[in-house]
């Protein structure tokens, strides 16, 4: 290989000599996807009738392993959890009664945490608009 790879560039040389990109090449844009990636998605959103059709015959037969195969990767995870209250004492209280799993506590405590954050940082906004106009008020008197 050679101190930089011979590919056009307006900018800079796509990598070093040791594979990197070279400084100032960010890369690709995140989330962007390759030539690979495009053609296997399309490929694949072809195929979805003739699934759809197999899966069809697979519950006709009884073959609930497919079907279950196949929800597993399309409904979303978890349960509907229905709390009385979104504090702390609540989560402990439903966790040591059995009616929360310990992932169910971990996800809604941080839930609750950053909803929690947001209101404060609300709070502080609505504070130091108050500051900002109290202060102009008293600058123009």
């Amino acid at each position: 290989m050679t101190d930089v790879d011979q590919r056009p560039s307006a900018v800079v040389p796509f990598h070093d000599a040791s594979g990197r990109f070279a400084r100032g090449n960010p890369g690709r844009v995140p989330g962007s996807r390759n030539k690979v990636s495009n053609a296997a998605l399309t490929e694949i959103r072809g195929m979805k009738d003739s699934a759809i059709a197999i899966l069809r015959q697979k519950l006709a037969a009884g073959d609930w392993d497919a079907v279950i195969f196949v929800l597993d990767r399309v409904l979303p995870k978890g349960r509907p959890i229905d709390v009385p209250d979104a504090s702390a004492a609540t989560v402990s209280e439903m966790l040591a009664a059995g009616e929360l799993t310990i992932t169910e506590a971990k996800d809604l405590a941080t839930a609750i945490e950053r909803l929690a954050g947001i209101a404060s940082i609300d709070e502080l906004r609505s504070r130091l608009e108050a500051l900002e106009a109290s202060i102009n008020d008293h600058r123009r008197a």
